[in-house]
């Protein structure tokens, strides 16, 4: 385990735009945007806003090793939505200007977000957001 935070910056394969920048907050840093101390914190910005998750101990090693090789097809077989920006059946990263994402809203409770779900320029479609 190390104290060293890792970022990886994937740029897009059409554009070469950042698509995303995913970040890693291991669970002894002091950092704005530690969600709670003692425990790693994933940052992902650059596609759809930016939002911050707790990581549970199993899992901080072998996301810190596809960060750190840059390994977006790595990133979303660990969790699907850390790589947001990947298409698996493409095996490609692309921007946000490159999607097309749309936000879907629960039936039950009009107006609340529940999730998006997101094309990518060759058609594939998979959820993004949840």
């Amino acid at each position: 385990m190390t104290d060293r935070i890792v970022e990886a910056v994937f740029k897009c394969s059409l554009c070469g735009e950042t698509a995303a920048t995913v970040t890693l907050i291991p669970l002894d840093a002091s950092h704005a945007d530690v969600l709670q101390p003692g425990v790693a914190t994933l940052v992902i910005a650059d596609f759809i806003g930016r939002s911050r998750e707790q990581v549970g101990g199993e899992r901080e090693e072998p996301l810190r090793a596809a960060l750190e090789e840059k390994n977006a097809a790595a990133l979303y077989e660990l969790e699907r939505l850390w790589a947001p920006f990947y298409c698996p059946r493409c095996r490609q990263a692309y921007c946000i200007h490159h999607w097309t994402v749309v936000p879907n809203f629960d039936d039950e409770f009009p107006g609340f977000y529940d999730s998006s779900i997101g094309t990518c320029p060759q058609g594939h479609r998979r959820k993004v957001d949840d």
